[in-house]
């Protein structure tokens, strides 16, 4: 069975544009790191709860795959004694962004981009990622959406139609617009 293995250069990328995109992202909240971990212990754990409690409203409520997820992060987290949430929500941020910058690394490597061009790709997203959270707290779903989209073109370039099926089903729990998937192939 061969090993999936990838090259230092590239943990290094994703792990500079993970650190940076939520230093972004985290930054815009309050004007000292106080101030923006206790915006993310009442703001981000409020949303969290109400989608979990049903109580989010309209399209929020039904987006529940992102807050299963953080969930259990942040359960796990909790029986490793690190109990605070706002550390929890960006270690969380920080994890997705190293997988969708793997992922993107991938998907980018599978078309034949030079490694310099994928650095510029990600430094763009990283840059429109830092402007993306305005009003919206750090909106786990919309970065799972992107995510499952990735892994769908990913599928759709090995040419394994079947995995739009499973992958619709999921991706269905964390936003509506994954109805859109099973038409990629198309």
């Amino acid at each position: 069975m061969k090993r999936f293995r990838i090259p230092l250069m590239w943990l290094v990328v994703i792990v500079v544009m993970s650190l940076v995109s939520v230093g972004a992202q985290v930054f815009q909240y309050g004007d000292t790191n106080t101030e923006r971990l206790e915006y993310l212990r009442v703001n981000q754990l409020e949303r969290h709860v109400a989608v979990l409690e049903q109580r989010a409203g309209d399209t929020w409520s039904y987006r529940v795959f992102s807050a299963w997820v953080v969930e259990a992060w942040l359960r796990m987290l909790e029986s490793v004694q690190v109990a605070d949430v706002a550390l929890g929500f960006v270690t969380f941020r920080l994890v997705q962004n190293a997988l969708l910058f793997a992922l993107l690394i991938h998907w980018y490597s599978q078309l034949g981009f030079r490694a310099d061009l994928i650095v510029l790709a990600l430094t763009v997203l990283v840059w429109a990622m830092s402007h993306s959270n305005y009003g919206s707290d750090l909106s786990f779903n919309t970065y799972f959406d992107v995510i499952f989209y990735v892994q769908g073109m990913l599928a759709l370039h090995a040419h394994a139609l079947l995995i739009f099926i499973p992958l619709t089903l999921v991706a269905a729990l964390n936003r509506e617009t994954s109805a859109l998937l099973p038409l990629l192939p198309l």
